[in-house]
């Protein structure tokens, strides 16, 4: 009961902070998670039964992107995290507006990459998804640039950026439906 009760609290907080009026959310509870701890995956207790597919974004409360669904079962969905090595998503520097691909460090971490020399990236500056090119919607939170550098063959620059969320610490999500 006392499990339950805590769910309930949990998934009233987060109810009042996600963007209902903007898309059609189906609330997820975290099942499990990868078990090597490196934060690349999740499993939620949604799936097709609940109109689950694979590629929908995951968001957290306020729209804190989170990844996208990569497989789906009946009842279950896994998740790949923003820090999955095979994550992928076009992103933007909402401040200068410099474009590149967001990519996931084997769970470590994850990077702002192929952003054009000409561009600025500074450290604090915030990154969102651009909206180009997928099914991911323009706009949701990635997080903050805490290191700009050059890429290792130096044709482009890199933003090594610190997510708005703690992928360890998810309990409740929200599969962006439409």
């Amino acid at each position: 009961m006392q499990d339950q009760e805590k769910e309930n609290e949990t998934l009233r907080a987060q109810s009042n902070l996600i963007p209902r009026d903007k898309f059609d959310l189906e609330a997820s509870f975290v099942i499990g998670q990868d078990p090597q701890g490196l934060g690349s995956w999740i499993m939620i207790d949604k799936g097709s039964d609940k109109g689950i597919r694979v590629g929908m974004p995951v968001i957290f409360s306020q729209g804190l992107l989170v990844g996208k669904v990569d497989e789906v079962y009946a009842n279950s969905a896994k998740v790949n995290l923003l820090s999955n090595a095979d994550s992928a998503i076009n992103a933007t520097d909402l401040e200068t507006g410099a474009r590149g691909i967001l990519k996931g460090e084997y769970g470590l971490g994850i990077i702002l990459d192929l952003v054009s020399q000409k561009e600025a990236l500074n450290v604090g500056d915030t990154v969102v998804t651009s909206g180009l090119g997928s099914d991911m919607p323009k706009g949701f939170l990635i997080g903050k640039v805490q290191e700009v550098r050059l890429s290792e063959d130096k044709l482009f620059q890199q933003a090594i950026v610190n997510p708005s969320v703690k992928f360890k610490d998810l309990e409740v999500v929200f599969v962006v439906k439409k």
